[in-house]
């Protein structure tokens, strides 16, 4: 009998027992999180992307001992903020714009458009969670361009695939489009010199020019699945 094995069943009950009592206090504490954050998203929505901590607690009723307790810092709170903001309003509608297109032009003119749209339709929220996690130097900014970048490789390959043409190097120009479009959309949240039309036309045409003047044998043959 391995050391590690239970001797009886009732040792292995209690094992089991264990285990699902951890691990539903780590769902309840996750659940617990993000919906904070969801009531701090709320708040920041009806008083602007900076209404300060004093607001946020008042608004929401709670005290800031709470937040610290389920939160281990302010770095801690933008990173979690992101990394919800992210899974609920931006990737899916990078995914709904990306799901339909069949040719690299589309593509590129989705993602555009699903950042634009975020913003324009969430302006607060959308630079509450960019300005915070920016402010904290998360590393989550960086997991967060992979697994977008992911989505946009796997498009490019899709579309460039059913087009007969050659899929290497669709991941540097999926990060180049991410890159591009992101500081694009940063730079346009603050002046707004441009219409959202035109901002997405503008971007869309130059990486769609770039994308045409590159081959295959001057970039980097990398694949969604080869994306650590």
């Amino acid at each position: 009998m391995s050391i590690d094995e239970p001797k009886n069943i009732d040792e292995a009950l209690s094992a089991s027992t264990e285990f699902d009592t951890v691990e539903r206090w780590r769902r309840s504490k996750i659940d617990r999180r993000h919906s904070l954050i969801d009531d701090i998203l709320a708040v920041v929505r009806s008083h602007g992307h900076d209404p300060g901590l004093d607001v946020i607690v008042s608004e929401m009723g709670v005290s800031k001992s709470l937040l610290r307790r389920n939160f281990v810092d302010s770095s801690d709170l933008a990173e979690t903020a992101l990394a919800r903001y992210v899974s609920v309003e931006i990737e899916p509608r990078i995914r709904s714009a990306l799901s339909s297109q069949k040719t690299d032009h589309p593509v590129i003119r989705a993602v555009t458009g699903a950042y634009v749209e975020v913003f324009t339709h969430d302006r607060p929220a959308y630079l509450f969670v960019t300005t915070h996690s920016a402010a904290s130097g998360s590393k989550l900014i960086a997991d967060t361009d992979y697994r977008i970048a992911r989505l946009i490789t796997a498009a490019l390959g899709t579309s460039l695939g059913a087009q007969k043409m050659s899929t290497a190097g669709t991941a540097p120009i999926a990060f180049a489009i991410l890159g591009t479009v992101r500081l694009c959309v940063h730079w346009w949240a603050t002046q707004e010199l441009v219409t959202a039309d035109e901002l997405v036309a503008c971007v869309a045409t130059m990486l769609e020019g770039g994308i045409r003047g590159i081959t295959a044998d001057e970039i980097c043959g990398m694949t969604a699945d080869e994306i650590c």
